[in-house]
């Protein structure tokens, strides 16, 4: 059980169900303006229609969270020790115990990396979907340079502005479908982490793609991604909670008077089969899958090529 889930799970369901009357009970005059125009964008193909998964769609709703509540969005909050959840929703992260949290989370990391006797060379790191440099910052203290991407813009100004090392570390702004800002066998270690879990598939094979090829040949690329549902339930919560593609869901973040910031996000899983029959074909040598402790099924992969 992790952050993302658990928060979003233990708050959702008492403002559905308090707010679905809303979305049946419309007059008859507002669900006929509703249904024609679905019908209206679905019959009319020269419509252009920015949906969730569309990269233009991710960067708004992500440019959104880096101004309302970026920490929030990036961690939702903190499992502490006696195993009592503590959200952070509306600012209240203390910005050392956000970083430190990367801190915590790279030392994990590079413990598993030595454990699976995989060599790292420390010259040069990426942080995939970094947003405000959580990680980034932590994996300065391992890597001589390292850089942090990210679609968007207001988190890489926070990046900029909490940066502690200078020059030794850079942030992008990436909001294409490939990464050709970066060149070819760049980057000995790259890591990304709740990040391709919001992009549609067709979008985490391109960029999977992407960090295979500017990987360096004796590189790691450490990514997580859940794989499946454990149940028809959970699929339903999470379907239903992201999704803003599907028409009940649609109508139901648009008829409540506050949206939450987690509406804004999207929630998409790649089966570990297809995951790893993806990367074979695209130049990875090894693939270490090891099941994380998520509440969904999820899995952290370490890759070589």
């Amino acid at each position: 059980m992790t952050q993302r889930d658990t928060c979003i799970e233990k708050h959702l369901f008492c403002r559905i169900f308090s707010n679905l009357q809303r979305i049946f009970f419309v007059n008859k005059v507002d669900r006929q303006k509703i249904l024609f125009k679905q019908k209206e964008i679905i019959s009319e193909k020269k419509v252009v229609i920015t949906v969730p998964h569309d990269l233009r769609e991710i960067q708004k709703n992500w440019d959104e969270l880096g101004k309302l509540d970026p920490l929030y969005a990036i961690k939702v909050g903190l499992q502490k020790e006696g195993g009592e959840w503590e959200s952070k929703e509306g600012g209240k992260w203390d910005l050392l115990e956000f970083f430190q949290t990367g801190i915590d989370e790279t030392a994990s990391l590079l413990k598993d990396i030595d454990t699976l006797n995989l060599k790292l060379s420390h010259n040069r790191a990426l942080d995939f979907g970094c947003g405000i440099g959580r990680v980034t910052q932590a994996l300065a203290e391992h890597f001589a340079m390292v850089d942090g991407v990210d679609i968007a813009p207001s988190m890489i100004e926070l990046a900029n502005a909490y940066n502690k090392y200078e020059d030794r570390v850079r942030y992008y702004i990436n909001n294409k479908n490939s990464l050709e800002i970066f060149n070819d066998n760049t980057y000995d270690f790259i890591y990304s982490v709740e990040v391709f879990q919001h992009m549609h598939p067709r979008y985490q094979e391109n960029y999977l793609r992407e960090l295979l090829r500017i990987l360096s040949p004796e590189g790691v690329l450490v990514f997580e991604l859940p794989s499946e549902y454990v149940d028809l339930k959970q699929k339903i919560f999470f379907n239903f909670t992201f999704q803003d593609i599907k028409f009940i869901h649609s109508l139901y973040w648009k008829n409540i008077l506050k949206k939450p910031l987690f509406a804004r996000m999207q929630y998409y899983c790649n089966p570990r089969t297809n995951v790893e029959s993806f990367l074979l074909h695209n130049g990875a040598k090894h693939i270490y899958t090891v099941r994380n402790s998520r509440k969904i099924i999820s899995y952290n992969y370490f890759i070589t090529k």
